[in-house]
């Protein structure tokens, strides 16, 4: 569902559904997950680093073959998300 919100671009309208979704399932990874990739699909990527610095907080909490692949992409989205700003601000 949440995916084809952010197809069609109505982002306003994912980001509250993720928002929604984390709320009614703090501890649920995918949300977190799905709210990075959109701030950073918006040109946030300081709002995708935070989100996914929540979502790490949380590991520990949601065991499972699921989560950890969830973990396994988040750590790559923020490592990717962290080489990209730290890129625009030496050359800036």
């Amino acid at each position: 569902m949440h995916s084809s919100l952010m197809q069609k671009e109505n982002f306003s309208r994912s980001e509250e559904l993720f928002k929604k979704a984390m709320n009614l399932k703090p501890v649920h990874p995918h949300s977190y997950f799905g709210l990075a990739l959109l701030y950073r699909m918006t040109g946030h990527p300081e709002e995708s680093l935070k989100v996914l610095e929540r979502l790490f907080i949380l590991m520990p909490k949601t065991p499972g073959i699921e989560s950890t692949q969830i973990y396994s992409e988040a750590s790559n989205l923020y490592s990717e998300i962290k080489s990209e700003t730290e890129t625009k601000t030496s050359t800036h």
